[in-house]
């Protein structure tokens, strides 16, 4: 299964300003950066950092897949012939361009996992990447249903599209504010 792992931090330094002494540092791509008083408690903190990222691939993939599927279904629509609806011309280039560029950050992603080097920034680059393109492809399919007075379609893929925005802030936020307390041996 893939899955994406992240298992570097920094090794443990003495602090001088600190009396506690040694800690382990991990530095995310979203800009947070923890310590931790042992290697267990800084293992336990990127095994659970792994999952999270994972399940996000997975939600990743999960739409893309269902706008692919979407765009395919509605593709035959998003011509009109007898005007020169740059609506519709709009709508077609958005999720076409969108559903591909977020597959290629994906399979960049995919590539990239379980390397060492700068992997933490990577996730997050190509994770918001991949986020950047899905969010508009989905705006587009509901601006295509609210163009077209489809209210089922329009109300399902704008839940869609709440819940892919909750999920990219939820990604971008992952750790801010979290003490580490419950990673203490």
């Amino acid at each position: 299964m893939r899955q994406i792992y992240l298992f570097e931090y920094e090794p443990p330094k003495w602090r001088i300003n600190d009396n506690k002494g040694i800690y382990y540092f991990v530095k995310l791509g979203n800009g947070t950066v923890h310590k931790f008083e042992s290697k267990r408690a800084t293992t336990q903190f990127l095994t659970e950092a792994s999952k999270f990222c994972t399940l996000k691939m997975f939600e990743i993939n999960n739409c893309l897949g269902l706008l692919y599927s979407e765009y395919r279904r509605i593709w035959p629509y998003l011509y009109d012939v007898k005007a020169d609806n740059k609506l519709l011309n709009r709508i077609d280039k958005d999720i076409y361009k969108n559903v591909r560029d977020a597959e290629d950050f994906l399979r960049i992603l995919e590539g990239k996992a379980g390397q060492p080097g700068g992997y933490y920034i990577d996730v997050w680059r190509y994770m918001t990447m991949c986020y950047q393109c899905i969010i508009p492809a989905l705006q587009a399919v509901v601006d295509f249903y609210q163009h077209r007075k489809q209210r089922g379609e329009y109300h399902q893929f704008t839940i869609h599209l709440t819940t892919m925005q909750k999920s990219y802030l939820e990604f971008m936020e992952y750790g801010k504010g979290r003490s580490n307390v419950e990673f203490r041996e």
